[in-house]
């Protein structure tokens, strides 16, 4: 083991053989440092201050010394480090370490005492502290546990304000230099007396200071009596509201001697909360309420709506009408809208009919305070129903005997935005249609107001398939010239019809499959033979029917008796009067062969017959009769055998007017000739010298009223 007092270099160590002194090895040895260095301290220091307001100071490091048997030694803490010190004796160690490894170290302490001299500082109360020596009312409220005419010595320090750099460990109180204890009674106090009272305070280090109060002794100790209470004030029509008075409220057992409040009574407050103070104050005593006053808005604003709509037109295809809420304007005594509902442009969809939009203010206040308004919109249905006809009908026969048909309406289809509400014709009333080609009108309305309507036309197509009913004259006699030719006659105008329509198209007369007019010259050399002859008759609407007569062929004239050519001649006569009274008799177009005896008899007999006997063999004894020749030739014959002929069938009914008519006994219902009619009748049988047999009375009378009459008398024929 190799060591060293001082410090030395590193030496070899050889291996030498004996024998021959040759080095065998040969190693490096250091030798360690295992002194430590040697330090010393700066001095102590014995009173160091503290820094201003704190309890201890700040300071920096000295300078310590150290050597080393080796060389240079480093020292910890380094000088001028900053060091932070509490009040009282602190200990600052420094350290050496040499180069050597490891370390070799040595310490030292050095004493640094921090020194407290910063008193400290204190605040009295205001001046003066009021002392209330006790009187009879003093110890009754405090039940007698002060002594008569004792100011109890207040707690002056627990009203005053004092600190320190550290703590303050003692206080005390003194007046005139005697120490007094808050609640011990105040040497030679008397009332209205004013005393000086000292107050200290001491910290650890010794370290004092004091202020001084005055203090008045009174009697009185009662504070007055305050009180504030939250009040809600609601806001004017300005968004203000008056501040009440509150100092009424306050009460003293002696005399008050201020009264404040604030803000003052009538001051103007905005919305929201305001702190309101009373303070009372009497010789000694002051008391002091807080409360809060809330202003709140109870105003509700103005809302004028938009303009009602009166008319606003359904959409399209849909039972409502789409538009967008109007701009309301609203105001508000505090200035402030939060809101309208709902907002201007807002999208509606409103039903068809009257609709009542409201529209809602509300103001800033809390809770809000709202306004509401209505606008009327009235939706108007003006789109019209669609409606479908049934199909046309194009082939509905006659209803038998008829020139219509009965038959039914059919279903239209009929469809609407809103509400379909009729449809006219109803499926399945009854219609009568007349023959021909006609429309049927349907309708559809809807529920709107007014009444939106659609219409639609069917057409329905009454076709006349019944056949008319032909009825032929019986056995017909035609004369024939001396040359065996005959002419035919007007059969069509014979023969009698009916349709269940008005009009026939026409009349086709043919014997042997021939047809032949009127007057045409029938098939030659059939003198006294027959012939058949066929009458068809034909509708409007294409309708036939048919009948068969026969023609009796007279060649000579004698075959026949002369009152049945008479009968014969007054059977072609043409409606109306056809069997009862003729418009053209035994012309000679009808009549082509027959004799002027022939034909005077037939006159006189249409002449002289009674109206009653005409019933297909009124000619009965025309024979006998004598001609007259007074009548003067066909024309006039023709023209007066007219009008008697009326006058016979005309004059002779008088019930005309009976409710029902009377009918002859043909089945014709009789009227009754205008007086107009008589008058020209008795002129024409007066200028034709026409005779009647007995007593004939023509009456008449228009529309059942106003009678007229004339009357000729006699058992014999008479001149009229």
């Amino acid at each position: 083991m190799l060591s060293a007092s001082t410090c030395s270099t590193p030496c070899n160590l050889d291996l030498v053989d004996k024998s021959s002194m040759a080095i065998l090895q040969s190693h490096l040895i250091a030798v360690p440092d295992a002194k430590a260095p040697i330090v010393a301290c700066p001095a102590d220091i014995p009173a160091l201050p503290t820094d201003l307001g704190v309890c201890g100071a700040t300071t920096i490091t000295g300078t310590a010394t150290a050597s080393d048997n080796c060389g240079t030694a480093s020292i910890a803490p380094a000088p001028g480090a900053t060091l932070t010190l509490p009040v009282g004796i602190n200990t600052v160690g420094y350290t050496a370490s040499d180069g050597a490894t490891p370390a070799n170290t040595a310490t030292c302490t050095q004493t640094v005492t921090v020194v407290d001299n910063e008193l400290p500082t204190i605040t009295c109360p205001t001046d003066p502290v009021v002392v209330v020596l006790s009187s009879a009312e003093t110890r009754r409220r405090l039940s007698s546990v002060v002594p008569e005419n004792c100011a109890l010595m207040p707690d002056l320090v627990a009203l005053s304000s004092f600190s320190d750099n550290g703590a303050v460990v003692s206080t005390s109180m003194s007046v005139g230099g005697v120490t007094i204890a808050a609640g011990a009674c105040l040497p030679t106090a008397t009332c209205d007396e004013t005393l000086t009272a000292t107050i200290t305070v001491m910290d650890a280090a010794g370290n004092s200071a004091s202020c001084m109060v005055d203090m008045y002794i009174q009697y009185d100790i009662v504070a007055p009596s305050v009180s504030c209470v939250d009040t809600t004030l609601y806001a004017d029509a300005s968004c203000q509201s008056e501040m009440p008075e509150f100092t009424t409220s306050t009460s003293d057992d002696c005399i008050i001697t201020s009264n404040v409040q604030t803000p003052a009574a009538g001051s103007m407050l905005m919305l929201g909360a305001t702190e309101v103070s009373v303070t009372a104050s009497d010789q000694a005593n002051t008391a002091t309420c807080t409360s809060t006053v809330i202003v709140v808005d109870t105003t509700p604003p103005t809302i004028t709506c938009p303009a009602d709509a009166t008319a606003l037109p359904n959409d399209l295809g849909v039972c409502a009408a789409t538009t967008s809420t109007g701009t309301a304007i609203a105001s508000d005594n505090c200035g402030t809208i939060a809101s309208i509902s709902p907002a201007p442009g807002a999208t509606l969809t409103l039903p068809v009919g009257i609709n009542t939009m409201g529209y809602t203010a509300s103001d800033g206040a809390t809770p809000a305070n709202t306004a509401t308004c209505t606008q009327t919109v009235t939706v108007v249905d003006i789109e019209a129903p669609v409606i479908a006809c049934p199909a046309d009908a194009t082939a509905v026969p006659n209803d038998l005997g008829i020139c219509g048909a009965t038959t039914t309406t059919g279903t239209s289809i009929a469809s609407d935005n809103c509400v379909t509400t009729s449809i006219s014709p109803a499926p399945g009333a009854t219609l009568t249609l007349s023959v021909g080609t006609r429309t049927v009108d349907y309708t559809v309305s809807d529920g709107a107001m007014p009444v939106n309507t659609a219409t639609c036309t069917q057409t329905v197509t009454v076709k006349d398939t019944e056949a008319p009913i032909v009825n032929c004259p019986a056995t017909y006699v035609v004369l024939s010239g001396s040359n065996c030719t005959a002419r035919m006659p007007d059969l069509a105008a014979e023969a009698t019809y009916s349709d269940n329509c008005i009009g026939i198209a026409s009349v086709g007369v043919t014997v042997g499959g021939e047809t032949y007019a009127p007057g045409a010259c029938l098939p030659t050399e059939v003198c006294n033979s027959n012939l058949s002859a066929t009458i068809t008759k034909t509708d409007g609407s294409g309708n036939a029917a048919a009948c068969t007569t026969t023609l009796l062929i007279d060649g000579d004239g004698d075959k026949y008796k002369a009152d049945a050519k008479c009968n014969n001649c007054v059977k072609q006569a043409s409606p109306p009067y056809k069997n009862y009274g003729l418009t053209k008799v035994c012309s000679s177009c009808s009549c082509p062969n027959i004799d002027e005896a022939v034909r005077s008899k037939c006159y006189n007999c249409l002449s002289w017959t009674r109206p009653e006997n005409f019933d297909g063999s009124w000619c009965t004894g025309c024979a006998a009769l004598a001609k007259f020749p007074e009548l003067g030739g066909v024309p006039s014959v023709d023209k007066c055998m007219s009008c008697v002929v009326n006058l016979d069938s005309f004059c002779i009914k008088k019930d005309s007017c009976a409710s029902p008519p009377k009918t002859r006994s043909d089945g014709i219902t009789p009227f009754l000739p205008t007086p107009a009619e008589i008058n020209a009748c008795w002129n024409c049988m007066s200028q034709h010298k026409f005779y009647k047999w007995g007593s004939v009375t023509m009456t008449g009378q228009g529309q059942c009223g106003n009678v007229a009459s004339k009357t000729s008398t006699g058992t014999n024929p008479m001149l009229l």
